[in-house]
């Protein structure tokens, strides 16, 4: 009987730190059309209350919200700007290589901490966990 109350104890150890560590992190559901396509893209992305996103295919970058504005930053590939609300807006490259094309958009919806945690190897972990480094949360 010992044994099952240590067992769990330790159980419930586990699952209060683990819920603890992604408490404030959010998953979102993350559609988005460059110009000249026809469809949205959907990806699952954990926005991290540091600051930090991870997208399910590795992008990564910074995140702001401030009022109903909302603006995220890849820091990798075109480094794609996303600016608008937190509902839907426009983005464009910022690299300066890329062509500077007006026509595309984003939609957001919030969405269940399961989908992206299914759709990730670390769900709610620092971005470090999940093997993307080299970027800045400030």
């Amino acid at each position: 009987m010992k044994k099952l109350l240590a067992g769990l104890i330790v159980v419930a150890c586990i699952f209060i730190t683990s819920s603890a560590m992604a408490a404030g992190d959010k998953c979102i559901e993350w559609s988005y059309m460059w110009e000249g396509m026809t469809d949205y893209n959907m990806t699952y992305t954990w926005l991290y209350e540091d600051g930090s996103f991870l997208t399910a295919e590795g992008g990564h970058g910074t995140w702001e919200k401030f009022g109903g504005s909302f603006m995220l930053q890849y820091t990798d590939g075109c480094m794609p700007l996303y600016a608008g609300t937190k509902k839907q807006g426009f983005f464009k490259c910022t690299d300066g290589d890329s062509p500077s094309d007006e026509d595309n958009y984003y939609m957001i919806k919030g969405t269940n901490k399961k989908n992206c945690e299914a759709a990730m190897p670390i769900a709610g972990a620092p971005a470090e966990a999940n093997g993307i480094t080299g970027f800045s949360y400030e």
